[in-house]
């Protein structure tokens, strides 16, 4: 991103970060077919 500073040890920018990802864990993945 353009004109973002992420800095370090931030508790607000940390739980971010964490929450995104969060998203995609224990998904399965699956090939595409077509």
């Amino acid at each position: 991103m353009k004109g973002f500073n992420f800095e370090k040890n931030l508790q607000h920018q940390t739980q971010a970060v964490k929450s995104t990802v969060g998203v995609f864990d224990n998904l399965e993945i699956k090939e595409a077919t077509g």
